[in-house]
């Protein structure tokens, strides 16, 4: 798969997980889980600036596309297509509580360059 697949917490857009092919699109080893995915972005969005993002995501199968740069680990910027998604992933609960989810984004990226 040459397509970077994300799993990004909605609420801030921190890197939950990644595949192989998102970590060689930012030049890395691994991805930078734990690290913001608006800090990859060229130029970085603030916070409020994930949040406007993620308010344009529609709900349901649809997705919210648009052409991006990326920051590879040695500077170099690469123009890059992103479409996200919005979901819900189900939370660990303790045995007989009522059951939640909280908010994900799942982002693909694909390398323009």
């Amino acid at each position: 798969l040459e397509d970077g697949v994300w799993v990004l917490d909605a609420a801030d857009g921190r890197i939950e997980d990644a595949n192989d092919a998102a970590a060689r699109q930012l030049g890395a080893d691994r991805a930078p889980t734990g690290r913001s995915f608006a800090e990859v972005l060229v130029p970085p969005l603030s916070a409020e600036g994930w949040r406007l993002l993620v308010d344009q995501i529609p709900g349901g199968d649809a997705a919210h596309r648009l052409t991006v740069s990326l920051r590879r680990a040695d500077d170099t910027i690469v123009p890059a297509q992103v479409v996200l998604r919005r979901g819900e992933v189900p939370v660990q609960v303790p045995p007989g509580t009522e059951p939640r989810t909280r908010s994900v984004v799942l982002a693909v990226t694909r390398d323009l360059a």
